[in-house]
């Protein structure tokens, strides 16, 4: 059985608000997925456990400034990012 290849997709980009976090992580895998401002500070943090399929989780950025962000997935053996724009 192949593992699925840990990405993250981001969408829409740029937002106005609400994001799609798009991923595949191996059923059972637990991860953290966050949100992270460019001065490094998280904003926003919530665990995910692994399908085995592609999971979609909705981030809400609708409080936050506009300006750059990054969507960062954390499992046990490293981390995948992915920018996001969010415009007012």
């Amino acid at each position: 059985m192949s593992q699925p290849e840990v990405g993250l997709w981001v969408s829409p980009n740029p937002t106005s608000g609400k994001v799609v976090a798009r991923f595949t992580l191996n059923e059972g895998q637990g991860a953290t997925l966050s949100v992270v401002n460019l001065s490094g500070q998280s904003l926003q943090t919530q665990p995910v456990v692994g399908t085995g399929k592609v999971q979609d989780e909705t981030l809400d950025l609708s409080q936050q400034a506009s300006g750059l962000y990054v969507v960062r997935l954390q499992t046990a053996v490293g981390a995948k990012t992915a920018k996001v724009i969010l415009q007012r």
